[in-house]
């Protein structure tokens, strides 16, 4: 157990896929919209959703208008934990640090009851640089 090639390639890709989505999520949080929109492999559906009237195809100017003026919180990240990987991409749980160094929480939307999330899901996809979800959101 935990040798041969299966064992030799599943780390690596691990961590490439633990390194590309610390890289978008700091892209983001430091207004590198370019780089940020590059390891994007979610729905732009959503991004234009967002911003109704910006350009559907400019993804760096949707990535901006969501970390800055529509909700999205792109701050620095916490602690990076592994959850599960798989033929369908390496999805981690994601804590996020608030300018004063606290640990973010979104209380439940619009009234409702229940625990603040603290942690979020992100998959990475494809050959490990690729990511489908947006930073979060505050509504």
């Amino acid at each position: 157990p935990g040798t041969g090639p299966a064992a030799d390639v599943t780390a690596p890709d691990q961590q490439q896929s633990e390194s590309a989505l610390i890289d978008y999520l700091t892209a983001a949080a430091e207004g590198r919209w370019e780089e940020a929109a590059a390891r994007f492999a979610g729905d732009a559906e959503i991004l234009t959703s967002f911003a109704p009237d910006a350009d559907p195809n400019d993804l760096p100017a949707l990535f901006e208008m969501f970390c800055t003026v529509t909700g999205g919180v792109c701050l620095p990240v916490g602690e990076v934990s592994l959850v599960s990987a798989g033929e369908t991409g390496t999805v981690f749980s994601v804590t996020f640090l608030e300018e004063d160094g606290s640990e973010l929480e979104i209380g439940p939307c619009c009234g409702g009851e229940g625990a603040p999330q603290r942690e979020f899901t992100f998959t990475v996809v494809g050959d490990g640089s690729k990511i489908l979800e947006l930073p979060p959101f505050r509504a």
